[in-house]
């Protein structure tokens, strides 16, 4: 919701519209799979515009279906509260009303409830379905299987300078100082490395467990 992006194409829709398909049938404690894969192959920069106003990205619309999923379903369980979700809830609160007063306006107070759907919705349904250390390790052996999944792409992406994923309508690889700067499906080369270098020490934090409790 709010900013400068580009319209969803019919192939990120039917990306979505599966993904969206997914979250109802799966079983509950697959239910994190679909946003995966979204993180990963899901281009984070189109949207869809209701109103000349809202601006519903793929993440927006997955958070919507999963917590109508389970509601209607009847999954939702009490969640516990905790320092962390008090320390989470904290610093949304707030960063939006920092945002807002820096800017005074309806936009701002748009934009920031769209990050809001963003922050709160998916830290909500994370604490529905991660309730064990199993639940954990799956979450992350999804993660790490679709990011990994992305490397050739990235590297043809490195080798030719041209953006694999134009076919969902991604923008062309930038160049700076004669570098190729590559950013698969993520809206800028800044936001993939901050992706990777979220991911890495998981990774590695997992791969030194021991080898009973390893995951991959």
């Amino acid at each position: 919701m709010g900013g400068h992006q580009a319209t969803i194409t019919s192939a990120t829709l039917f990306i979505i519209l599966l993904l969206s398909a997914s979250i109802l049938i799966i079983p509950r404690k697959y239910l994190l799979l679909p946003f995966a894969v979204a993180a990963c192959w899901a281009p984070a920069d189109q949207h869809l515009l209701l109103f000349q106003t809202f601006h519903f990205r793929a993440l927006h619309i997955l958070i919507l279906v999963a917590a109508a999923r389970l509601w209607l379903y009847g999954e939702i369980v009490p969640i516990r509260w905790n320092r962390f979700d008090a320390l989470v809830l904290a610093w949304v609160v707030v960063g939006t009303i920092i945002f807002f007063l820096q800017w005074l306006n309806l936009a701002s107070l748009i934009f920031k409830s769209g990050r809001l759907l963003e922050w709160l919705g998916l830290y909500w349904i994370f604490r529905q379905t991660v309730r064990s250390w199993a639940d954990l390790r799956f979450a992350y052996v999804v993660l790490a299987v679709c990011a990994l999944a992305m490397l050739p792409f990235v590297a043809l992406e490195r080798v030719t300078g041209e953006n694999p994923f134009l076919v969902l309508g991604r923008v062309r690889t930038s160049l700076r100082e004669g570098n190729v700067r590559c950013a698969a499906t993520f809206p800028h080369s800044i936001i993939m490395g901050l992706f990777w270098a979220t991911l890495v020490p998981l990774f590695v934090s997992f791969a030194r467990q021991q080898p009973k409790h390893r995951v991959l």
